[in-house]
């Protein structure tokens, strides 16, 4: 139970808090309005709201029947146009609400309905289920889920969210964009809520991964050629630490398979920088910037580390070892020491 305590809030403040709860209100049934729609369907067709304006809905058919007790069944085939927002992948479920006059009834009683089959969008069906399983369960701390949705009539565009304590992002964006073609291995960019690579060998779909495991999106260069095979250079300025503070930029590399699948050649975890007694650990990384050199045969980062009043130029490499056919890491180059 709720006890009030102390002074009551002044009327200002009483009517700022009330108009922040219609606001949410407001948009709360505004979201939930996108995710639902409303059909009339009757003996001379179906209809795009309940309306008597409502206008017809092009390409769909109905089979109307009544029967001797004066009640009447049907069967309708809809265009995909027609459905709501969606927010699963696969689809195995709706809920409906049938009634011969106006939908008054709370949405508490609407019936769910199991579909036969999980129900997938094409293209890029597999791929969508596999990006909605990867972020139903995959948050950083303190990151709210994405909150994923598609219109069923537009399949390969994904909306997501973005959460902060003072706003509420929306984005949509191409579910794959190609990034190359590798004889017939096709891998291309999956830049929703994260970043991700996919690839299709032919059109059959191979695989959904993800190359660094960050905070922000990651840079990946175009396939560089080497040791017989095709290697993606990926950078983001910020890895996640697992809730330690200092947070720097990293690398890593792929190899695209013949068959489409991806392996990792070079994770991304960076060892701490060499830091003076006086500092202890650094405790932050500014201003990271990806560098190369042609080819990618070396490639890094550098930036400004700092810590306890004391900020260091930094550089981490990593080069292509000819002989060893492998990734080898460089010794950090520390700069100038500024306070």
């Amino acid at each position: 139970m709720y006890v009030r305590s102390g002074p009551p809030n002044p009327p200002e403040m009483v009517t700022a808090c009330d108009a922040l709860v219609d606001r949410y209100e407001a948009h709360v049934a505004e979201q939930n309005a996108r995710f639902a729609r409303v059909l009339r369907v009757d003996t001379s067709g179906a209809f795009d709201g309940a309306g008597a304006n409502a206008a017809p809905i092009a390409g769909a058919k109905v089979l109307w029947k009544k029967l001797p007790d004066g009640s009447a069944t049907f069967e309708a085939t809809l265009p995909t146009s027609v459905l709501p927002r969606v927010a699963a992948a696969p689809l195995r479920s709706m809920r409906l609400l049938a009634r011969t006059q106006a939908l008054t009834v709370p949405a508490s009683r609407w019936t769910s309905v199991a579909l036969p089959v999980p129900l997938s969008f094409e293209p890029y069906g597999q791929l969508r289920a596999d990006l909605f399983q990867m972020l139903s369960g995959y948050t950083l701390p303190f990151q709210a889920p994405p909150g994923l949705s598609f219109l069923p009539s537009k399949p390969t565009r994904i909306e997501s969210y973005d959460f902060s304590e003072q706003s509420i992002s929306p984005s949509d964006s191409e579910i794959f964009v190609e990034l190359a073609k590798l004889g017939d291995v096709r891998i291309g960019k999956v830049n929703v809520a994260r970043s991700f690579l996919a690839s299709f060998k032919g059109e059959e779909y191979v695989e959904l991964y993800e190359p660094i495991h960050g905070w922000g999106p990651t840079l990946t260069t175009e396939p560089v050629a080497r040791n017989g095979a095709h290697h993606l250079i990926h950078y983001s300025e910020r890895l996640y630490s697992g809730g330690m503070t200092f947070e720097p930029p990293g690398c890593s590399v792929t190899e695209v398979g013949k068959d489409g699948r991806f392996k990792q050649l070079l994770t991304a975890d960076t060892e701490m920088p060499p830091s003076p007694e006086s500092v202890g650990m650094w405790s932050n990384f500014d201003k990271g910037e990806w560098v190369w050199s042609k080819g990618f045969s070396e490639f890094g980062f550098r930036g400004i580390v700092r810590g306890d009043d004391v900020a260091q130029e930094a550089t981490k490499k990593w080069r292509w070892d000819e002989k060893k056919k492998v990734y080898v890491s460089i010794d950090w180059k520390m700069g100038p020491r500024n306070r």
